[in-house]
């Protein structure tokens, strides 16, 4: 279908009726110069793929891999379209539904990963983030999947070099501190079991604490010694 001529209002919205028309790069082309000049023009917004269409563009674009030029042009027209837009809570709730039981390959992880890796996010970023989690409370089954995700795995020396540092001068909330004092509590009357006491033992193996530490290790039984001295005494 080749369209020559300028097409009149009452012929576009004939057309736009008509979803049947085969769009080609040359008709497109085509009616782009015919419905030029008219302000709704013969476009495709609004028109609904169906199933069967959708999954032939799926199939159609397959293992298909974008070059990075055309990534970078994405990128370019893309940026700063979606700042300070907000979703609805439809529409937010119409995205988690949608993704549902959706798992992601090992693949697209080991990608996901290698994408974060070395981003830096600003502090404007962080607090954000740190607004919109606090106070959520994961569900028992979200707390399991992540027990069961970190079982195991084993931080590198980096990491643990970088939380020590993130931590130093950190100074907990009364809360906090009577939240870890009954989970100490329930630990000291909750025996380890044996395994789990040779899983520390291997754990700790080789491990060399530094000279500030040691002394603070150090005041610290001095510290339950004279107090188990004391509560003997007072019971005497």
């Amino acid at each position: 279908m080749t369209i020559k001529k300028k097409l009149t209002v009452a012929e576009i919205n004939e057309m736009n009726a008509d979803f049947s028309v085969t769009w080609t790069k040359e008709n497109d082309q085509s009616i782009r110069y015919a419905t030029s000049g008219y302000k709704g023009g013969l476009s495709k917004t609004g028109v609904k793929h169906t199933e069967e269409s959708k999954k032939k563009m799926a199939l159609a674009n397959l293992g298909r891999k974008a070059s990075d030029e055309t990534k970078e042009k994405l990128s370019l027209r893309l940026k700063g379209l979606g700042l300070g837009r907000k979703h609805s809570e439809e529409t937010k709730l119409k995205m988690s539904i949608s993704k549902e039981g959706i798992k992601q390959t090992e693949e697209t992880k080991k990608k996901i990963s290698l994408g974060n890796k070395g981003k830096k996010r600003s502090p404007e970023y962080i607090e954000k983030f740190t607004l919109a989690v606090t106070g959520r409370k994961r569900s028992e089954e979200a707390k399991k999947k992540t027990s069961l995700t970190l079982t195991g795995r084993k931080r590198s020396k980096e990491t643990i070099e970088k939380t020590r540092l993130a931590n130093i001068g950190r100074k907990h909330t009364e809360e906090s501190k009577k939240k870890m004092s009954i989970a100490a509590a329930a630990r000291k009357r909750n025996k380890r079991s044996e395994e789990t006491k040779k899983k520390i033992g291997l754990a700790s193996k080789g491990r060399l604490h530094s000279e500030e530490t040691k002394l603070k290790l150090s005041n610290k039984a001095k510290q339950r010694h004279i107090l188990k001295t004391l509560q003997k005494g007072l019971i005497k």
